[in-house]
């Protein structure tokens, strides 16, 4: 009976304000999904296994041990999982399978995945490059390139940039005939504003160009396809013609090299890229490394370049090699 009249107090007391009601219990707040952690920055040093085996180097075509390592600083799925294989030899590493690896990636997926800057308008494009810094440092590696070729003679009549993107070097060089190998498709609407030709490195003839220029493509190839695109360049370029490549410092095999390296498939040392461009019909004319600061060096390194081979003992970005054609 004494609960009773308890509780029917109670409620006359909230009813008439009497009693303050207890405050509602707070509803249980969900629990936030836990953020993805970031991945840990690569720090540049890749850590190596060396193999029992020995195996033909894709890049200087010669027989040596090797070592593995995982891929360094991949951002995406598709390269996160790749593994590199290295040459003690000459110091290059390249990714077994590339081909596969790669599939459709740069026709479709490049523009989107490594370049934010195919949606701009052509005109729009090449006109403000000066004013943004994303572009300015493309056009300024190209105009490097072509004072460079005039030093050694170049005639800009016939030429074809292999790996073009949307044309820094064809714009910049002003050739009488422009062409371009460049599977991003993205990459179309500037060529065709700049009256460029875009052709399939299959159908190159021979004697063609005057000048041929391969900037920051070449490591997008893979250990099948370098040796078989560079003979086709190579018959693609007239006798007296020049051909200018130039590739990252891949040398990761003795540095430290703490930036993104995807996609690229083939990582060149300075001795590599030289080395792999070497054929009886081309005389190297010059070599330099472009970038102003030296790499640190790998704590473990599994490559030493000849101590006397200033070229090829360079710790420096901008790896650029000339050759003319005999």
């Amino acid at each position: 009976m004494q609960n009773l009249v308890r509780n029917i107090g109670r409620k006359v007391g909230r009813k008439f304000g009497l009693i303050k009601p207890p405050p509602p219990k707070p509803k249980p707040t969900p629990k936030a999904e836990p953020k993805p952690k970031p991945k840990p920055k690569f720090s540049g040093i890749l850590d190596f296994w060396l193999l029992p085996v020995s195996l033909t180097c894709p890049i200087c075509r010669q027989d040596a041990p090797v070592a593995a390592s995982r891929y360094p600083t991949a951002k995406t799925d598709r390269f996160s999982k790749a593994i590199v294989l290295w040459c003690t030899r000459c110091g290059s590493g390249h990714v077994p399978e590339g081909d596969r690896l790669l599939g459709d990636y740069y026709r479709l997926d490049y523009a989107t995945t490594n370049r934010g800057d195919r949606n701009i308008a052509p005109d729009v494009y090449f006109a403000e490059a000066a004013d943004n810094p994303k572009l300015t440092k493309y056009f300024t590696r190209a105009e490097a390139h072509i004072s460079l070729l005039r030093e050694h003679g170049a005639i800009f009549n016939r030429v074809l940039d292999f790996g073009s993107g949307p044309g820094y070097f064809l714009k910049a060089a002003e050739p009488k005939e422009a062409f371009a190998v460049e599977p991003d498709e993205a990459s179309q609407k500037y060529l065709d504003h700049l009256g460029a030709t875009r052709v399939d490195i299959d159908d190159l003839g021979e004697a063609q160009f005057d000048v041929i220029e391969a900037s920051h493509s070449i490591e997008h190839l893979t250990g099948d396809t370098l040796g078989p695109t560079i003979d086709r360049l190579v018959r693609a370029l007239k006798p007296g013609g020049l051909m200018l490549v130039e590739v990252p410092q891949g040398g990761l095999s003795r540095l430290q090299i703490a930036v993104r390296h995807d996609p690229h498939t083939l990582f060149f040392t300075p001795q590599g890229i030289r080395e792999a461009l070497s054929r009886p019909d081309l005389d190297l004319l010059h070599t330099e490394t472009r970038a102003l600061v030296d790499a640190q060096l790998h704590p473990a390194p599994i490559y030493t370049p000849d101590p006397k081979d200033e070229f090829a003992s360079s710790r420096r970005g901008g790896v650029v090699v000339i050759l003319r054609k005999t």
